[in-house]
């Protein structure tokens, strides 16, 4: 772990995710969770990088291993079906540990496949090829993703959890995991940002879990996440208020990249 580690660090990355979760399940084998002794060996050769050690879990025991072994985050917010234990938003802020809730990825399987018809969002289809329609709105894809009687309870939950860490002043970083099924790249985003308002989130605070959030788990608040004389001109240009409605972070008028105007009606969707 600690070579690796080092290889990883040595090359400049820019953070290390650790699969903690154990298997069986999506990875196709038995493998077991990941011991506390390795998480810490991978935290304590990371910090000579100064490179966060960010775990991927998916209950609250891996949550703990990696809390109590200093991992910089938790990536996916545990979706219970029975409430997290009160107080540990507050060891996670005291501890340091920020979260990467990927909340919309609990939310939009059951949502699209209890309604496929969002499929034909014009903003989402943008960026949608039609196989991908064609496959996200089959048979076995809308019967694997069907919702179950827990869906609701685990999504609650979460929420909970989100205006939890929000009120400790835990460090909340937007994610979506892009990759799964009805998480699209791009557009995944705007949905994510979405499930932390409704969880009890300011505007502010969800657009601050995309921009200077993110940029301050990496250590480049001084390179980007802000508006800031010196740091990197992206910018995304919107047509409506964020703050006044989250949702306005759909109207976009103008993105600027590396200081120059992109012409998104050039870009490719393949």
């Amino acid at each position: 772990m600690r070579a690796e580690v080092q290889k990883l660090g040595m090359w400049g990355a820019d953070a290390i995710k650790i699969v903690v979760e154990s298997g069986p399940g999506g990875f196709g084998d038995n493998h077991p969770q990941m011991s506390s002794e390795l998480i810490s060996a991978a935290v304590q050769a990371a910090r000579q990088y100064g490179t966060p050690v960010l775990c991927h879990v998916s209950s609250l025991d891996e949550l703990e291993a990696c809390l109590d072994s200093g991992a910089a985050a938790v990536v996916h917010a545990v979706a219970s079906v029975t409430p997290l234990p009160t107080g540990l938003e507050k060891r996670m802020a005291s501890a340091g540990m920020a979260l990467i809730p990927t909340a919309s990825l609990f939310d939009g399987w059951s949502r699209y496949a209890a309604n496929p018809d969002l499929l034909d969002d014009p903003f989402l289809r943008e960026t949608l090829t039609a196989f991908e329609r064609e496959w996200l709105s089959s048979k076995e894809m809308l019967a694997r993703f069907a919702p179950d009687p827990s869906s609701k309870q685990r999504l609650n939950n979460l929420r909970v959890h989100l205006k939890a860490a929000r009120d400790a002043n835990v460090l909340i970083v937007a994610g979506t995991d892009v990759g799964n099924p009805y998480r699209f790249p791009g557009y995944a985003i705007h949905e994510e940002l979405a499930v932390y308002v409704s969880a009890g989130l300011t505007p502010a605070d969800a657009l601050a879990t995309a921009t200077v959030n993110a940029a301050r788990l990496v250590g480049d608040g001084n390179k980007w996440g802000s508006l800031r004389e010196g740091l990197a001109a992206d910018v995304v240009i919107l047509g409506a208020n964020p703050l006044d409605d989250i949702g306005n972070t759909r109207t976009i008028r103008q993105v600027i990249r590396a200081g120059h105007i992109v012409n998104r009606g050039e870009l490719p969707v393949r």
